[in-house]
């Protein structure tokens, strides 16, 4: 069995090579027509150029005669123009000299001989000139038909090109399938040597070779049905993959949308804080001179209630020396009068009680002028917020909440802290004149707001 297999083998190799030579002298022919075709391609393409060639300096030839035609007829024109020139002058001249006019006669019979030979010429010129143009046009129909035949060529050399192109792929096919077919012919040569050695072996190997066929049989099949399934499976991924791409895209036009949206917010929101930090640079600039004369006020009543201060304590220093003074001499005299010990006991004590009720009556009164001060920085600067711009409502109310408010506790921290120094500021400003200075100012910054 073995050895009728390998030679059934064999003999389809041998077949195999047979039907190739024929098929390799087919491609071998066609390659060299194809080398044929070309080298004619060449040398008609070495016509063409030279029949270029030629009708290029036919062309040169024909436009420098039609030049040089041209030269003449312009001559021709200038020598009749002259002529007419010379005849216009004889005939003014006949009229003024009579003596000279057979002279003239003969002027004009041969200035009349030159013009017929002019005009003759003229006709010569012209008849020339459309020969040529004739022999320019047949020319250029010629260059024409030239132009079409190198088109043709060039598309049959690229025509041919690519056929060659096939042919020498498939002649390396060709080339490739003979080694190919040559080496199984020296494979299975050397298989049938060792074959006739051991066809034992042979024969189980054949068995095994069935059972391996029907393996890949079988596994052929299970392949394909896997190859089916994983196609299917392919499909619906793909369709899964395709939605989700959509889905991608849709979500990423909204987010583009959004980020549009988020710009748009966002520049609004620069402006918005540009503005806001103009109003509240705008608002420092105007409290600046508020609070500087403030400080002013702050000072001037410092001192002017120190001042007085100062001479109200000196006053009450005296006047308790006086009174201790009293009080030794009623101890001394102690004894003396009782009287006169009661009535020093209630003097000390009118006096202690009139000293802690001008205490209170001056705390009060700071108390009051302090309210009154607030009351007035607050209507300022709510008349400097009402002077803004309706508009900016948001620049109002973010520096009404914000900067104002750092402001005023800065300005009323700065009125509380003077009121653990001065107790009788309401009445020392009414004697330094301050007061109506804190009038002026207030009315001066109300015109300026309701300006």
């Amino acid at each position: 069995m073995l050895l009728a297999i390998t030679s059934k083998s064999i003999t389809d190799l041998e077949d195999i090579d047979c039907s190739l030579d024929p098929m390799i002298e087919r491609e071998v022919k066609r390659y060299q027509s194809n080398t044929e075709i070309k080298k004619e391609e060449k040398k008609d393409k070495k016509k063409e150029h030279g029949e270029n060639k030629r009708l290029k300096e036919t062309e040169n030839k024909l436009l420098t005669s039609s030049g040089e035609k041209s030269r003449e007829l312009e001559e021709s024109k200038v020598e009749i123009a002259w002529l007419k020139e010379k005849i216009d002058e004889s005939s003014k001249s006949q009229n003024s000299i009579e003596d000279d006019s057979s002279v003239q006669n003969f002027d004009i019979y041969s200035l009349k001989i030159e013009m017929d030979s002019t005009k003759e010429s003229l006709a010569q010129a012209h008849a020339a000139a459309e020969t040529s143009s004739l022999k320019v046009s047949d020319l250029l129909e010629e260059m024409k038909y030239v132009k079409n035949m190198l088109k043709e060529a060039t598309e049959t050399e690229m025509k041919s090109k690519i056929t060659m192109d096939d042919l020498a792929l498939t002649l390396k096919k060709v080339a490739t399938d003979c080694s190919q077919a040559k080496e199984k012919l020296v494979v299975v040569k050397t298989e049938l040597e060792a074959t006739r050695f051991d066809s034992k072996e042979w024969k189980e190997k054949h068995e095994d070779a069935k059972k391996k066929t029907e393996l890949f049989k079988n596994t052929s099949v299970r392949i394909r049905i896997e190859e089916d399934e994983s196609f299917l499976a392919w499909n619906k991924k793909e369709t899964a993959f395709m939605s989700t791409v959509k889905r991608g895209e849709d979500e990423k036009s909204l987010l583009l949308e959004q980020n549009n949206r988020l710009l748009v917010a966002l520049f609004a929101a620069e402006n918005q804080s540009k503005r806001a930090k103009d109003e509240n640079q705008r608002v420092r600039d105007i409290l600046k001179p508020v609070i500087s004369e403030a400080n002013v006020a702050k000072e001037a009543v410092d001192r002017a209630v120190n001042s007085k201060l100062k001479d109200s304590l000196l006053d009450k220093e005296e006047e308790l020396q006086f009174s201790l003074k009293e009080v030794e001499r009623v101890k001394i005299n102690k004894a003396a009068a009782s009287d006169n010990d009661k009535k020093s006991k209630k003097l000390l004590s009118e006096v202690e009680v009139a000293m802690e009720e001008e205490k209170h009556i001056s705390l009060r009164k700071k108390e009051s002028t302090q309210k009154e001060v607030e009351v007035k920085v607050l209507t300022i600067l709510n008349i400097e917020v009402e002077t803004l711009d309706a508009d900016d409502s948001h620049v109002k109310a973010s520096a009404s909440e914000d900067v104002y408010s750092c402001y005023i506790t800065e300005f009323l921290g700065q009125i509380r802290t003077s009121k653990q120094e001065t107790d009788l500021e309401h009445s020392l400003m009414r004697e330094a004149g301050l007061v109506n200075r804190v009038n002026k100012f207030d009315t001066k910054y109300l015109q300026w707001g309701n300006n």
